[in-house]
């Protein structure tokens, strides 16, 4: 399994991926797509408890371990 920091997986994914992975995450998560982006831009941190759900999202959908 792949490791990566969260912005390194964001700026890796095309247009079409990254619009999938908003929509994925905000199903899980419970957070806006607005919100995704300025994650994925390293704009915002989330908090712990939607970091963990983040991680497990990506790591059983993407098979990438992913860290903040």
């Amino acid at each position: 399994m792949e490791k990566k920091s969260f912005i390194d997986f964001w700026k890796s994914l095309d247009a079409v991926q990254k619009n999938d992975l908003r929509v994925l995450i905000a199903r899980n998560v419970d957070c806006s797509m607005n919100t995704i982006d300025r994650y994925g831009c390293g704009y915002r941190k989330p908090n712990a408890f939607k970091q963990k759900k983040m991680v497990a999202v990506i790591k059983r959908n993407y098979q990438v371990e992913v860290s903040f």
